[in-house]
């Protein structure tokens, strides 16, 4: 039996009120493309379709031309004015998605759109056609309504993969490189129902350089990339091209080529970032933390072990290579980790967390661990009870077994030995210590400095305070080395550089 389509009853129900309206009051709606004989409805195959009326009568504002476009996007408008008076008006249609499909008989046996269930879809899809109608309101009349038949959705990228991680491609892709790598890109693409019109092509731009298309298939692409060997951060296109040329769609893409050295971490609530020395976002690892509490990165690493994360209220220890890939999770070793330090040759890692609670005394744990081959975190040695909330630790890389700490709580500056398993309080003298939040040793000078409120104070390695720096409104933290210290002042909003040299 030959095949025939059955339109459904709304459809034929919204034909024929439509036919009802008078022609010389509303003009036809033309359209540019091809029909259907049997069907006498227009072909879209993907891209923009043009749209336009001429009007029998001028009208004076745009708003009294309204169109009823079904599921498709009005791309772009154009209207033809003269004397203030809209003479004529067009619009360029795409469809990002499916009307409800008509009815479709075939072979004596009749499959409904809406009757059937997902895998009945599936094995009935090319059973079933899809169309549109669209009409024209001027001043409350309708005109006539065009009929179109979806043949065809352009696909689009569903996520970009670059080193294994993915970018999804509803927003502008961000591809971030260094200079001279060599790099394995994918893309994964939604077609939206139509297997006769893959992607054809995907046209990089010049800038990026060489890039090979190692494989394909329907619905993922790999390429081979060759990175420029220059530094560059700037905006470009890039062009998927549709089976047959029926259709273009045009991405945003940041390409940043950036070195390593220079680059800055942070946390930004649940996110991990990183910034290139320019400032430009070169990575953002989406919802991973609840409430991360502190952070180090290991300058000595290239990719590997580049950055360790403590999340307080999850009980979880994070370690990022330098992509931003997670490498190791400890979520079974610690109880509100709050505060970390990083011996950056050897890797290991100081963790202080909750230990105990005795009389009315809080105290933390200080354990040393080795994060280079487990898949958590293995300790190493005996643990350190500190009293008091520990927040700032900070290693001195010259002698792998001091640890400076912080107690802002109990008013305590100190160093841990962990060789006898003993910690040491500073003894300030007349110089009392006054709820010091944070301490940063500088291994070139030699002094562990630290933001104790109003004040920073400098410290050498036998305990003896070489230094004191007042008038801060409220000096939060701080980072030594290389013989300087930089201070921020939450308060005065402001930011201090500070040397070694002060000292004599």
């Amino acid at each position: 039996m030959k095949s025939k389509i059955i339109f459904g009853i709304a459809f034929t129900a919204m034909l024929f009120l439509a036919c009802t309206v008078s022609l010389d009051t509303v003009p036809d709606v033309k359209v540019q493309g091809n029909q259907d004989k049997e069907t006498k409805a227009y072909l879209y195959r993907g891209g923009l379709m043009k749209m336009w009326i001429k009007l029998h009568e001028p009208v004076d504002d745009i708003n009294q031309i309204r169109w009823k476009t079904g599921k498709a996007d009005i791309a772009k408008r154009q209207s033809l004015i003269e004397n203030n008076q809209v003479l004529a008006d067009t619009v360029y249609l795409h469809w990002e998605s499916l009307p409800t499909a008509a009815e479709w008989e075939a072979d004596s046996s009749t499959v409904s759109g809406d009757s059937l269930t997902n895998s009945d879809s599936l094995m009935a899809s090319e059973k079933l056609r899809y169309f549109d109608t669209i009409a024209v309101v001027v001043d409350g009349m309708e005109s006539k309504v065009e009929v179109v038949e979806i043949i065809n959705i352009l696909p689009r990228i569903d996520s970009l993969f670059l080193r294994g991680i993915a970018q999804r491609g509803d927003s502008q892709l961000v591809v971030s490189v260094h200079p001279g790598e060599r790099v394995d890109l994918a893309m994964s693409f939604v077609d939206a129902f139509n297997e006769d019109f893959p992607v054809q092509t995907i046209d990089w731009p010049d800038l990026m350089g060489e890039i090979s298309l190692v494989n394909k298939d329907d619905s993922i692409w790999r390429w081979r990339w060759e990175v420029p060997n220059e530094l560059l951060d700037t905006a470009l296109t890039m062009v998927l091209t549709d089976k047959s040329g029926f259709g273009t769609r045009k991405y945003e893409l940041k390409l940043i080529v950036y070195e390593e050295s220079g680059s800055v971490w942070a946390v930004a609530g649940p996110d991990l970032l990183k910034f290139s020395s320019q400032g430009s976002e070169v990575l953002r690892v989406k919802s991973v933390f609840k409430e991360a509490s502190d952070m180090v990165v290991n300058t000595n690493s290239t990719i590997i072990n580049k950055v360790y994360v403590l999340d307080a209220a999850a009980n979880k220890v994070f370690n990022f290579d330098s992509y931003g890939r997670l490498i190791k999770l400890d979520s079974t070793s610690f109880v509100a980790p709050m505060a970390l330090a990083l011996d950056a040759e050897l890797g290991f890692l100081w963790v202080s967390d909750l230990s105990k609670v005795a009389g009315d005394t809080l105290y933390s744990r200080i354990r040393k661990f080795d994060f280079n081959s487990q898949e958590e975190a293995e300790e190493i040695g005996q643990a350190i009870d500190i009293p008091g909330p520990v927040k700032s630790l900070s290693a001195d890389q010259f002698h792998r077994d001091m640890l400076w700490f912080t107690s802002a709580k109990e008013d305590m500056v100190g160093y841990i030995n962990f060789s006898s398993g003993e910690y040491h309080k500073i003894d300030g003298g007349d110089l009392q210590f006054n709820r010091p939040l944070t301490v940063s040793y500088d291994p070139v000078s030699g002094l562990a400095w630290v933001a104790d409120s109003s004040r920073v104070i400098a410290i050498d390695r036998e305990g003896k305070i070489k230094a004191t720096i007042t008038d801060f409104e409220y000096a939060n933290a701080l980072s030594a080395g290389g013989g300087v210290c930089w201070v921020s002042d939450v308060y005065a909003g402001a930011v201090y550089k500070f040397s070694s040299s002060i000292l004599g």
